[in-house]
């Protein structure tokens, strides 16, 4: 006799639902504590945590990336209406991002009536996102396998400030109040991580078992094979033009705007490459380990989308002052940022590891231990460079250094660029499902 399911299944979760969570709590308790601590009177609190605020806006936009994604592996393990609820709720999900765009684009141009913008993109928001919600509780069958969870998820999205009549109210209420305005904010933040992780775990409950799919993980590896084979190109390229911009302000300005393009385009494909392989069951791949770094990796990127439209008024129009002082958005992560970057490709690597030895590869274990090793010395002595910039008065010696950290970023690249190409090869030998046969049966005996 079969054994009843049960009602949800965290087990069965992809890690990166949980990391989702767990970033968006860690972002809102983080401006929480920095608006408490700050000297100014109510909303004079936010100017001084300006960068808790771009951490915290890094961080729910790589939310809601990372549990969409979550969403879609999880709606892989369904057939019929369930698997195109789930779908549809995940894409519904993105609609998260729209104040990480509406951000951009009032940075970037600082268009007339921007508050009834604002409004206007909040009130749709939380329309398609209690759509979203309602879809994935069917999906799920939240309602009969985990009640609370389900009515918590959509009475949290009626409650959110931009939803009508009942959010207007509650934001009218506390307006004003920074100090309850946090408590109300952390607390649904809370309780939504935990009603999403309940609903997803009743999803993750219901649907088929994950098998296991080397092919899968094999063509993520491939792609962020190919994503940092451009990254290497795109760099040698840089290095090439740097020559020219020093002669060049213009040439300056626009390498100045191509290299985070370059890096948010090529960061942000190799995130969902790393995410690919979290999401997919390969025996022996921490997928825990791999989530963690696809986290740091979308944050990044997340990071400096926020400051890019900043970056165009600073190298065009001039900086306006509003983050205060000489501190400008493009500054306040410009070592932590690519710290961050470096760590995550290095769980990658050591993850990489782990599988090695787990599967016995020793060759894969030794090929992988000495490139990660050497691509985390090489790009962080690359990043700890530009200190010296100060103390090196030349052009001859600036242009030195600029081509030294430009020479040691694409050697710690092509050493990462290799390893995964040889994890492709690696995975791709497993043996994964069985081909499908059809088979003819003789009735007649």
């Amino acid at each position: 006799m079969d054994q009843p399911r049960p009602a949800f299944s965290f087990r069965n979760l992809p890690a990166i639902t949980f990391i989702a969570v767990g970033l968006g709590v860690a972002g809102t308790l983080v401006v929480t504590i920095a608006l408490l601590a700050a000297s100014g009177e109510d909303y004079g609190r936010y100017g001084e945590a300006r960068r808790a605020l771009m951490f915290d806006g890094a961080a729910q936009s790589t939310q809601v990336i990372l549990y969409s994604l979550g969403l879609f592996a999880l709606a892989k393990r369904y057939v019929g209406a369930p698997r195109l609820l789930a779908q549809v709720a995940a894409w519904l999900m993105f609609a998260g991002l729209a104040w990480l765009v509406m951000n951009m684009v009032w940075n970037l141009f600082r268009p007339a009536g921007a508050r009834e913008a604002y409004k206007a993109v909040g009130l749709i928001q939380s329309l398609v996102l209690l759509a979203a919600s309602i879809l994935l509780t069917i999906a799920a069958d939240a309602w009969r396998r985990v009640p609370v969870a389900a009515a918590g998820l959509i009475v949290l999205q009626l409650t959110s400030y931009s939803f009508p009549v009942i959010g207007e109210l509650i934001g009218k209420a506390i307006d004003g109040d920074v100090l309850i305005q946090r408590l109300y904010i952390t607390t649904r933040e809370v309780l939504t991580g935990l009603s999403l992780l309940f609903v997803a775990g009743a999803l993750a409950a219901g649907g088929r078992a994950q098998p296991e799919n080397p092919a899968v993980a094999a063509r993520g590896f491939r792609l962020a094979y190919g994503v940092l084979i451009a990254r290497v190109l795109a760099a040698i390229y840089m290095v090439l033009v740097g020559f020219a911009a020093v002669r060049s302000p213009e040439t300056a300005k626009l390498l100045a705007l191509t290299g985070p393009l370059v890096l948010i385009g090529t960061q942000l494909v190799l995130a969902i490459a790393i995410a690919w392989i979290s999401v997919t069951r390969v025996d022996g791949m921490p997928r825990f380990r791999i989530g963690i770094a696809a986290a740091g990796l979308f944050w990044y990127a997340m990071l400096q989308l926020e400051g890019l439209p900043e970056l165009v008024r600073g190298l065009w129009g001039g900086y306006d002052g509003r983050y205060g002082g000489e501190l400008r958005p493009t500054d306040m992560f410009s070592v932590v940022g690519p710290i961050v970057s470096i760590l995550s490709l290095a769980l990658v690597g050591s993850a990489i590891i782990s599988f090695a030895s787990q599967r016995a590869n020793a060759q894969l274990g030794t090929a992988a231990t000495s490139r990660t090793v050497g691509f985390v010395v090489v790009s962080l002595s690359a990043v700890a460079l530009p200190s010296f910039v100060s103390a090196i008065r030349t052009p001859s010696s600036s242009l030195m250094l600029a081509l030294m950290i430009g020479v040691g970023g694409v050697v710690a690249l092509l050493l990462l660029t290799g390893l995964m190409r040889k994890a492709s090869e690696a995975v791709e030998a497993l043996p994964g499902i069985p081909a499908a046969r059809v088979v003819q049966v003789n009735t007649r005996d």
